[in-house]
């Protein structure tokens, strides 16, 4: 009887203690920016980020390591609670850090579901004679990326 008794007690202490630990663990939130030349920058806090680069799709969580990677044009989505939501974007960069996930676009938009005519929506109606002012537009873009990316000559 008495061996019972110390059981349960050493049980009821492992409870105690796990409940505390659990109390005290914070939910790690990933930090997303979104920045483009047009629009303003967006803030948004996810738990997981699937993003589609070239080599497939990825997913980004909390603690991953710092890298830089292209990303395609379409669908991706990040997970915040149990809702995905999904951003499109016309090619872009995705840069990690240790603090937040920068993603650098020409254009993007964001839906609360899947949108099936994403690419007119991120298509630029240019006529002719501004075919030149959108090349200018994006060697700006290319060159405002690398100085973002190397800040001064040092890269990461």
């Amino acid at each position: 009887m008495e061996r019972q008794i110390i059981s349960l007690n050493r049980l009821f202490i492992w409870w105690e203690a796990s409940r505390r630990r659990i109390k005290k663990r914070r939910k790690c939130l990933l930090k997303i920016n979104f920045s483009s030349l047009k629009e303003i920058e967006r803030e948004e806090n996810a738990d997981i980020l699937i993003v589609k680069t070239p080599e497939g799709e990825m997913g980004i969580l909390n603690g991953h390591e710092l890298m830089t990677a292209e990303l395609l044009a379409g669908p991706h989505r990040y997970k915040q609670g149990n809702i995905f939501f999904y951003f499109y974007l016309s090619k872009g960069m995705l840069e990690i850090k240790k603090e937040s996930i920068e993603i650098y676009a020409m254009r993007y938009f964001f839906a609360d579901s899947e949108v099936e005519n994403w690419r007119e929506k991120l298509t630029y109606h240019l006529d002719i004679k501004k075919d030149f002012d959108y090349d200018v537009l994006k060697k700006n873009m290319i060159k405002e990326l690398t100085e973002k990316m190397w800040h001064g000559g040092k890269r990461f």
